[in-house]
């Protein structure tokens, strides 16, 4: 059984019920994110990343585009908090990006590998 509780954007909540092998019913979060209008965006920003210098005095870069989905995935699998990430204890946010910008599998969210 699976009821949406969120429809926001590109990205619907659901909350699910299911029965495991011994019967008991457990409920669990489902998310799902659209994708292609990320890799659009960063395509996009690929092609255009070369700004000249009168309009870009710092030299800034844009890298990619992280979906919510892979972030919380990260952290969940790493055991980071939210919390924790923002105020970016252990320097995790330093230890993400290099896992983000090494990842094969991420490069479609990449402007620099794209």
């Amino acid at each position: 059984m699976s009821k949406v509780i969120s429809n926001t954007g590109d990205t619907t909540t659901s909350l699910v019920s299911e029965r495991n092998f011994l019967g008991d019913i457990e409920h669990f979060r489902h998310t799902v994110q659209e994708m292609q209008p990320i890799i659009d965006h960063v395509k996009l920003h690929s092609e255009i990343n070369d700004a000249p210098k009168k309009g870009n005095p710092n030299g800034w870069r844009f890298i990619g585009s992280i979906p919510m989905e892979i972030l919380m995935d990260y952290l969940r699998r790493n055991r980071i908090t939210m919390d924790a990430f923002s105020r970016n204890e252990d320097d995790c946010k330093t230890k993400f990006k290099k896992w983000f910008l090494n990842n094969r599998d991420l490069r479609k969210f990449n402007a620099e590998r794209c």
